[in-house]
């Protein structure tokens, strides 16, 4: 796999998502614009989607609105997103092109990722995958993760990578760095 970004660059787009887009969670999203025609292949093609509470979100998103899952957060990101409205994926390459990184969900992230640790203590990188049991984000530095989640606020949103007051956090599992990112920025924070 071909490096696609610096992990600086990854780490600004998960940002400008998080602080500056409207988004909402949806299970399968590849960051796609949430039009009438995305809301219904969405919640035709996952049952998830149709859940009572899922079906609403979508339902009351605008088409300014751009769906993320959480793997599909980082996918859609290293497949070409970039927020394009008109496109039907914003940006999207969908289905991804041979020699990508692979489309897999967040419970298998780990498998493709170097240098692996259950140690958040040391070696953390800006732009490296977290995992926990069928869940994952991205750390982007101080502490923090951007994440797109149906637990809180369901949307993409940053949380804290341990616990920090005033702030939404997990218990991360694992980390990993992603074959296609360069981690230029290669100072552990």
């Amino acid at each position: 796999m071909k490096k696609v970004m610096t992990n600086t660059e990854f780490v600004e787009i998960l940002l400008d998502i998080a602080t500056n887009k409207k988004t909402i969670y949806v299970r399968g999203g590849l960051g796609e614009p949430m039009t009438e025609e995305a809301k219904q292949f969405d919640m035709e093609r996952l049952d998830f989607n149709r859940k009572p509470s899922s079906k609403k979100r979508i339902l009351n998103a605008d088409s300014e609105t751009f769906g993320f899952d959480c793997s599909c957060m980082i996918k859609g990101i290293l497949w070409g997103w970039n927020g394009d409205l008109s496109h039907r994926w914003g940006g999207t390459v969908f289905p991804p092109e041979e020699g990508m990184f692979p489309d897999l969900p967040a419970e298998r992230l780990m498998e493709v990722c170097e240098n692996v640790s259950d140690n958040f203590d040391e070696g953390l990188l800006k732009g490296e995958a977290v995992v926990m049991e069928k869940h994952c984000g991205v750390y982007i530095g101080g502490g923090l993760v951007v994440e797109s989640t149906c637990k809180w606020d369901a949307k993409v949103m940053i949380t804290s990578l341990k616990r920090r007051k005033g702030m939404h956090s997990r218990k991360w599992l694992k980390h990993g760095r992603m074959p296609v990112i360069d981690y230029v920025d290669d100072i552990p924070c």
